[in-house]
């Protein structure tokens, strides 16, 4: 059963923080068959409630492992956020976490994964100074959490593309003279006519 209320008071973390709800409680509760996990709504990269990049965080049971995929599926879907990060504790300084949209499962998702270490360091469940291990569906990725949480990002690559510069600029055209047979009759104002038109193109 979802547990809902509606005050929030906001914690004290740069990169994470914690929208607590009531006043001595800082998460819902989520039971189903017996089956009980703790979710937060985490805003990631912001000192502030409902500022930075929201996400759902779900800490579940210490020693048990991933409920069914529909649920956490529901889950995800029911918090509406564009990620959810659902986390099972393997260790004291190794995590397993598995990220879900609103619709399907995702390898991982970065905001969602500083959101969780943030989760941790603030619960208790690490200290500050630690590295740990992120195991997701990605591959293994160093965390560093201090007094804010760094994580590992992979090496970058150089792509080479090759652009026809015409065909996009054809299909640009394309695009607009759509958009103005959908909208019918332009509209007028005191400066004329207007309607998506490409003002300028650029050297890619």
């Amino acid at each position: 059963m979802w547990g809902r209320r509606d005050l929030y008071s906001p914690a004290s973390r740069r990169d994470a923080t914690i929208r607590k709800v009531g006043r001595n409680q800082s998460y819902f509760i989520l039971s189903k068959n017996n089956y009980s996990m703790q979710y937060y709504i985490v805003d990631a990269f912001t000192s502030k409630s409902f500022g930075g990049n929201p996400a759902g965080v779900v800490l579940l049971p210490e020693g048990g492992g991933f409920p069914d995929e529909g649920l956490m599926q529901q889950v995800a879907a029911e918090l509406r956020y564009s990620e959810t990060a659902f986390v099972r504790r393997d260790g004291e300084q190794e995590v397993t976490v598995r990220y879900f949209t609103p619709r399907y499962e995702v390898d991982l998702c970065g905001h969602a994964t500083i959101a969780t270490f943030g989760t941790l360091r603030q619960e208790g469940f690490v200290s500050a100074g630690t590295t740990c291990m992120n195991h997701t569906l990605a591959g293994d990725l160093e965390v560093l959490v201090g007094e804010r949480v760094m994580m590992q990002m992979a090496t970058p690559r150089v792509v080479e593309r090759t652009v026809d510069e015409g065909r996009l600029c054809r299909e640009a055209v394309a695009a607009s003279e759509a958009l103005d047979q959908i909208a019918g009759e332009q509209r007028e104002d005191e400066h004329g006519r207007y309607g998506a038109r490409i003002v300028a193109a650029l050297d890619l």
